[in-house]
């Protein structure tokens, strides 16, 4: 189970007394276990947290050893006599009755359990000891010890792995006297859904979770049964108290590519801060000393975990216990931090593995970055902002870059390059290619999943092929980049650099494409199980726009909050389409959104479609081991089709004055979804139903569901009647559907017919005995065949 399910930062007071180191507490964890003398008889004990609902109906409950005061956890054991425990909960939407029901095969909870490991730090403890001291008003619950000793013996170690998943959370709540936003976590045993967990957590957003460990090819999952807001708000995270931030970095790689860093950043706080801090950081990387205002800063970074860094993790949680309060005002925090974010794939390519998370993050929205590197001085290295100064000192090549303006992440990029640069009006376009021949494919686990787009199995590492022609390849960038800003406007930074990755992804950083091998290869030279009109498409024609198009989609226009990350990844997508539209045609655009309605419509080994998989704005909460493409297929391939669709919606003209809305309206600031839709409102002609798009974001983007349609029409006296049907429609809201009438005079006319489970009648005058009506090709709908 990740902790980051559970890491949202509206953190609590410090108590007046000093409290124990974070390091100490989490030492003091570890050694703790289950305490013998508190394990009591129970029936019939009831625990209830909003719609959550635990029973501990028959059996033995021993509570954990107190930690600074306070007993952070227990465990039920049911008795020989067929006692149980049982966990009821009721979703609050369709959806969500949806998600429970493909795990569990019920829309709603009622899971019984006959064992149950507990972690908390609210008041959850605090409640238990009452009930247990007057049970529904009764005699206090009888204690047994012999139990409780043989308790103890099987479940300490368990427990002490629970304390060591949920290290920070326990270790920031216990030092922070009020429960209020204190964390409950139940993990059961012995039901006949198997293991699953119980998650509630209080703190913004609140959420109620339940789910289920899971693995797959040896990947491991959380598979998110069900998550849903507690009916008691949490505060605003931490990161709204931070603003005007910069950073100041110096880094050096050695020659075995080991780096060191010292982090200086500056930021003001709007409100007094008296409470320890989260902090994101790769786990390569190790932070050696931290300093707040000159003070040292005891800083809790949780022990790697056994076997090394996890291939597809790319930071963690690290707690930050200043030694003072931080007033309201101007700080610095200084951190010194080392290790190796870089790996050699072979020759001179290189893959950087931490790229958004190399620095210490606090949940700063946008910052100012100030970046001096060292480094070997073979090499070649990029990175996000424009070049200060650059040139060879001690042996070494520095390289010196300051950002124009506040951005989200910074990154750089590191190998044997060569490069073109071109000069096109007041934009800049550098492209770096690898000297040696490139290796088009990963040498390691983090590469293949570092961003979860593989449309096809990644050649074998030693796979080489031809260097591409860096001046074409530059030319091409230039006329993407150029097409987009024509488009939309000016980007965020006037230069943009793009340079090689090896693997099977991209990512767009602000002014800094990473790129995959592949797309600099000639599709001819593929593998041969590569050589699909998918790959090389993607490869070929999109992933490079897909990526420059982020520096609006994503840097210059940042999503709202993890519901709304859908809007990157769609827009970033529809814009590279549209390039592609602008080179070779509709038709070219076609058979990609044709190849995207497959991947939506592919069933799993449960005969189920990977976009029922839930709604878009799930986000990453849609990878799940029983279906591992879903969030590439759902957020990419569906996100693009909502764009088609709105576009269909609003026609060329003022779908081009849309997107161009979009990027003035919320330059520097957040997009979303509600924005999103409120903005495309007002794009959409009159005359057509569903103005405001309610309907259409119901069905789309919080709903499931890929209509199966059937229509029947004929044409008797001038005039063309028929009807419309979704078929197996259910509860599902109607949708709109474009009915596209040809034969007549004038052209093609669009008519929009509401689909639900009852047949929708329609007639309309045409002029031709000869019409013809068909459902739209740019619509997403599928006929069942």
């Amino acid at each position: 189970m990740r902790v980051l399910l559970l890491l949202a930062a509206a953190m609590l007071p410090l108590s007046g007394a000093a409290p124990p180191g974070a390091s100490d507490l989490a030492g003091r964890l570890q050694a703790s276990g289950l305490d013998p003398e508190a394990c009591y008889r129970v029936t019939g004990l009831r625990l209830a947290k909003d719609d959550l609902k635990i029973f501990f109906n028959a059996g033995y409950l021993i509570l954990a050893l107190p930690v600074n005061g306070v007993r952070p956890g227990a465990y039920f054991a049911s008795d020989a006599a067929g006692g149980d425990g049982e966990v009821l909960l009721l979703p609050p939407d369709r959806a969500e009755r949806l998600s429970l029901a493909r795990f569990t095969e019920a829309p709603n909870m009622d899971a019984h359990f006959r064992n149950a490991l507990m972690v908390f730090s609210d008041d959850t403890a605090d409640r238990l000891e009452a009930m247990l001291e007057h049970p529904g008003g009764g005699e206090p619950a009888r204690k047994n010890r012999e139990i409780g000793t043989t308790i103890e013996a099987e479940a300490t170690p368990a427990l002490r792995t629970m304390y060591a998943t949920f290290s920070i959370r326990l270790v920031h709540d216990l030092l922070s006297p009020a429960k209020e936003r204190g964390v409950f976590v139940m993990a059961t045993l012995g039901s006949s859904l198997g293991p699953f967990d119980v998650i509630y957590d209080p703190s913004a957003p609140p959420r109620i979770t339940v789910g289920q460990n899971a693995e797959r090819n040896g990947r491991q999952f959380f598979n998110i049964w069900s998550s849903f807001a507690t009916r008691h708000g949490g505060e605003a995270a931490m990161g709204g108290l931070f603003r005007n931030a910069g950073y100041r970095i110096e880094a050096s790689l050695d020659g075995a590519l080991a780096m060191k860093v010292t982090t200086r950043l500056s930021f003001e706080t709007t409100a007094s801060i008296d409470e320890p801090i989260p902090c994101f950081l790769s786990p390569r990387m190790t932070i050696t000393g931290a300093e707040l205002d000159g003070a040292p800063m005891e800083v809790y970074q949780p022990p790697a975990a056994p076997g090394g860094v996890p291939p597809f993790e790319d930071g963690q949680d690290v707690l930050l216990i200043p030694g003072a309060p931080l007033a309201a005002g101007r700080h610095e925090m200084v951190f010194h931090h080392q290790g190796s974010v870089v790996e050699r794939t072979g020759g001179d390519v290189y893959f950087v593995a931490s790229r958004g998370s190399w620095y210490p993050q606090i949940g700063i929205p946008v910052a100012g970055f100030d970046i001096s590197y060292r480094y070997p001085k073979a090499l070649t290295l990029v990175s996000t902002g424009e070049v200060v100064e650059e040139g060879v000192e001690g042996g070494q090549r520095f390289t010196h870059t300051r950002t124009p303006a506040p951005i989200r992440f910074a990154g750089f990029n590191l190998g044997s390059y060569e490069s073109v640069r071109l000069e096109r009006g007041p934009y800049t376009i550098r492209v770096y290619a690898n000297r040696t021949s490139a290796v088009a494919g990963p040498v390691s686990p983090a590469m293949a999943g570092a961003a979860g787009r593989r449309p096809s199995p990644a050649p074998e590492p030693e796979t080489r092929v031809a260097a591409p022609n860096l001046e074409r390849f530059a030319l091409e960038t230039a006329a993407a980049f150029g097409f987009m800003a024509s488009m939309l406007g000016p980007p965020p930074f006037r230069s943009i650099t793009v340079s090689p990755i090896p693997g099977t992804f991209g990512q767009g950083f602000p002014g800094l494409v990473y790129l995959s091998t592949l797309a600099y290869v000639d599709p001819a030279q593929f593998p041969a199980d590569m050589r699909s009109r998918d790959s090389q498409t993607f490869y070929s024609e999109l992933l490079e726009a897909h990526e420059i198009a982020h520096q609006w989609w994503g840097n210059l226009v940042v999503p709202d909050g993890p519901e709304d990350d859908w809007l990157a990844e769609a827009l970033a997508n529809y814009t590279s389409l549209l390039y592609l539209e602008s080179r070779k045609g509709s038709k070219a655009v076609s058979e990609v959104l044709e190849d995207y309605r497959r991947h939506l419509l592919e069933k799993d080994s449960q005969g189920r479609t990977v976009e029922s998989n839930g709604p878009i704005v799930w986000g990453a909460r849609l990878r799940n081991s029983e279906s591992p493409s879903a969030w590439r297929v759902i957020t990419y391939d569906k996100g693009t089709w909502i764009i088609h669709m709105l576009r269909q919606r609003m026609g060329d003209a003022q779908f081009t004055r849309f997107l161009r809305a979009l990027c003035e309206k919320n330059a520097g600031g957040r997009l979303s979804t509600r924005g999103f839709r409120e903005t495309a409102a007002a794009f959409v002609p009159e005359g057509g139903p569903d103005r405001q798009l309610r309907a259409f974001f119901d069905y789309w983007v919080y709903g499931t569901g890929i209509p199966e349609l059937r229509l029947k029409y004929a044409v008797r006296n001038l005039r063309l009647s028929g009807s419309l049907q979704e078929k197996d429609a259910g509860e599902e809201p109607a949708a709109w559907v474009p009915l596209v009438v040809t034969g007549g005079e004038g052209g093609p006319k669009l008519h929009w017919i509401e689909a639900g489970a009852e047949e929708t009648a329609f007639s309309f005058p045409v002029r031709r005995a000869a019409a013809k009506a068909a459902l739209s090709p740019d619509w997403l709908w599928h006929s069942g065949n």
